[in-house]
């Protein structure tokens, strides 16, 4: 399903309320598996407990709970209802054991609010996450499952990119940060909770969940550019690199070229202030157009990378660029003066990580330096089924006007079927033939380049929940199934079997299939697209409503 697509009318006449059967519908379409973030600050147990309740009984999956939001900052109100972090994670213990004990959510991981402190930040958040760690483990049996990090930081520069002339580089200094800060948090906060695992031996040990990232800059003016594409994707593939990070949200979904995914609308640029405003949008920014639903550069790059992760039995590997031929990200600064000097770090021009499926194998390459790498060493990139990839396509995104600091994304080198959904504005689209495992790869300068193979004779399922109530509906995604061919979904039990064929637009590898009308019976789910089949084939249990 395109991102594009409408919310669903309520109707003339019936005004839009607040009610989670609006989120059911756009739910089933994705297939999601919602964190719900409950009300710690106004709010009950009782009442709480009962928002959860009526979720389970729309068949949203009650899988992951989040306790309150941001609690270590200064609001007076917070320091109202938690003065202490000592007061919050007491609450926030007796809240998971009592929600524990409630049999439909024995098996729901809770989340505490948890702080990093990026640049020392001193008071209330300085100490707030080893009060949290010290304490949480009041109900071991019942205890929290995870703890909430929010990851914001700016790039380190005042002024617009400047990448040409190469003389007077500065962008390294921006796409050198989300590394640097990678080693920052992982030398810290994660230590920290790593070793509270190693004392507690809880089981399963802690989770992390970073809820929350992104770039947060107020000067520089290059918020919205290719450039803050490249610094996201960076952070969200670092944050692949420690296993106690187990889910991720980029914030946010929809909103401007500041945080958003997705413009919420056809000014996407007109919040910003003049300091994070880019030089080449012009004033008034009013009048500059963006595509209403359509993809930041954010947005886009992120994209690449979350459909290079879909699938079932994902298995991620960092790739090695360990070449002395592949230099490392450098900048330039006006220090000392008058002549300035180059800083080099210690991050190479490449990253990326290679993610193993059951259909197939899929790659993300960054090129975060302004030199053009020839690449063909596909089997260093991954394997599928014991042996190298053969790639058979790429998408790759770079800036309109190769300074990754102004200009709109260009999507280069797709098939002209495509294998996914490209929807979004670009500057310039070029269609090229499937990539050779045989022919060199250019990887062009600050580009995110996805590589894509697909087992033609398989493909993935995966059920938006494994239980539901007799009567309701839920979803099965379908991805990486032939181009084109209709999906066939078959729900088997000893008494009955019913079977299924998309209820959207089935032009794409990724489908969306909604069951409804199963009796109170376990299910047997198989699933065929031309002469391809998903290789797994989970139950479904329909309960009595």
């Amino acid at each position: 399903m395109s991102h594009k697509q409408e919310f669903p009318n309520p109707g003339s006449g019936n005004p839009f309320v607040n009610d989670m059967s609006y989120f059911k519908v756009s739910n089933d379409i994705v297939g999601g598996r919602p964190i719900f973030q409950l009300n710690s600050m106004t709010s009950s147990f009782n009442y709480e407990v009962a928002s959860l309740y009526r979720a389970g009984e729309l068949n949203l999956p009650v899988k992951y709970v989040e306790l309150g939001n941001e609690f270590y900052l200064g609001d007076e109100q917070f320091k109202e209802r938690f003065p202490s972090s000592l007061d919050y994670i007491n609450y926030a213990n007796e809240f998971t054991d009592k929600l524990k004990a409630i049999v439909p959510f024995a098996d729901t991981k809770v989340a505490v609010v948890g702080a990093s402190t990026p640049n020392g930040i001193p008071g209330r958040r300085a100490l707030w996450l080893d009060v949290i760690l010290q304490n949480i483990n009041k109900y071991p049996t019942h205890r929290p499952d995870a703890i909430t990090i929010h990851e914001y930081y700016s790039s380190g520069l005042t002024d617009q990119i400047v990448v040409t002339p190469l003389a007077n580089s500065t962008i390294g200094r921006m796409l050198q940060k989300p590394f640097s800060r990678r080693d920052d948090l992982f030398a810290d906060e994660l230590y920290d909770i790593a070793l509270t695992n190693l004392n507690l031996s809880p089981s399963p040990p802690l989770e992390v969940w970073l809820t929350e990232y992104n770039l947060d800059e107020s000067t520089g003016k290059n918020v919205g550019t290719w450039a803050h594409g490249l610094f996201n994707a960076i952070q969200t593939l670092t944050y692949l690199e420690s296993p106690l990070i187990t889910h991720i949200n980029s914030h946010a979904m929809t909103s401007n070229a500041v945080f958003g995914n997705i413009f919420e609308n056809e000014k996407g640029f007109t919040s910003m202030t003049s300091g994070q405003l880019p030089n080449n949008i012009g004033t008034p920014a009013s009048a500059f157009k963006t595509d209403k639903y359509g993809f930041t550069a954010s947005g886009a790059a992120l994209n690449e990378i979350a459909l290079a992760l879909k699938g079932q039995s994902v298995i991620a590997h960092q790739i090695d660029f360990s070449d002395p031929l592949i230099k490392k990200i450098q900048y330039y600064k006006n220090e000392p003066l008058p002549s300035g000097s180059w800083v080099t770090t210690n991050y190479l021009d490449l990253y990326g990580w290679c993610f193993e499926k059951e259909s197939g194998t899929e790659a993300i390459i960054l090129n975060l330096g302004p030199n053009r790498y020839d690449f063909e060493e596909f089997d260093k990139v991954g394997y599928y089924n014991g042996g190298p990839v053969s790639f058979q396509s790429m998408v790759q995104l770079t800036s309109a006007d190769q300074t990754a600091g102004n200009g709109g994304v260009a999507l280069l080198n797709t098939l002209p079927t495509d294998f996914d959904d490209p929807l979004f504005t670009t500057t310039v689209t070029i269609i090229a033939n499937p990539i050779s495992s045989t022919a060199k790869l250019l990887l062009e300068p600050y580009s995110l380049t996805r590589l894509i193979y697909r087992d033609p004779t398989k493909f993935s399922i995966r059920l938006t929940d494994d239980e539901i109530c007799e009567g309701s509906e839920t979803s099965v995604i379908i991805t990486g199934k032939p181009f084109g061919d209709v999906c066939t979904i078959v729900c088997t039990s000893p008494t009955h079997t019913v079977s299924f064929q998309p209820t959207l637009p089935n032009s794409s590898t990724d489908s969306v299939i909604v069951l409804t009308g199963l009796l109170k019976e376990t299910y047997t789910i198989t699933a065929t697209a031309g002469t391809a089949t998903s290789p797994n084939t989970p139950p479904l249990n329909i309960n009595s409503s």
